[in-house]
């Protein structure tokens, strides 16, 4: 897979945002504020890729599927297609973006990492909102250890993809009110 066909997927993905919850709700602008998010990482993904930089294009592109992605799951957004754009393989990138490539997935692993240790769900056990930030925990773990996979392979395109993608999940549910920051408040956009 190409970079410009991850940009396809989450542009046809986001265009396909059908339901949203009623107007002047809570969960109106939870959803309003998600799909904002989406289309800022779009926006910075065209503009990475525009000038070139398909290491950031790429980083960018990931975290707002996961974004849209966990929307989607906890209910903000219905998204008819909500395929990971992981489940093909990312081509490399060329060999002038290696050296930058290397270093973003190293310390995208280690952001990644903080940030997990860095939440708590929000809601008390048992209620459906803690079990929806029990899910994202496991979704988001899913993709570090892959992304770790990945790394110990050096294939550092798909690395930084499940990182990027699996953070983008994370930053959404805590965005999302589904988490409390106890640390390391800068990892996330609130």
């Amino acid at each position: 897979m190409m970079i410009d066909d991850l940009r396809a997927i989450l542009q046809e993905q986001k265009d396909a945002v059908t339901g949203i919850p009623p107007e002047r709700t809570a969960l109106r602008a939870a959803a309003d504020d998600n799909l904002e998010m989406v289309a800022a990482y779009l926006q910075d993904g065209d503009s990475f890729l525009d000038s070139g930089d398909t290491v950031n294009a790429l980083a960018a592109y990931c975290y707002g599927s996961g974004w849209l992605h966990c929307g989607a799951a906890i209910g903000f957004l219905a998204v008819p297609d909500t395929r990971c754009p992981l489940h093909e393989p990312i081509r490399p990138l060329q060999s002038s973006a290696h050296e930058k490539i290397r270093e973003k997935t190293h310390r995208y692993e280690l952001l990644l990492s903080l940030a997990r240790a860095a939440v708590k769900p929000a809601a008390e056990e048992g209620t459906a909102l803690h079990a929806m930030a029990c899910q994202v925990i496991s979704v988001t773990a899913l993709y570090e250890a892959q992304g770790r996979r990945l790394l110990a392979r050096r294939d550092y395109e798909n690395a930084l993809a499940c990182f990027s993608y699996g953070h983008g999940w994370l930053d959404a549910a805590v965005r999302g009110g589904l988490f409390s920051v106890t640390s390391e408040r800068e990892l996330f956009t609130i």
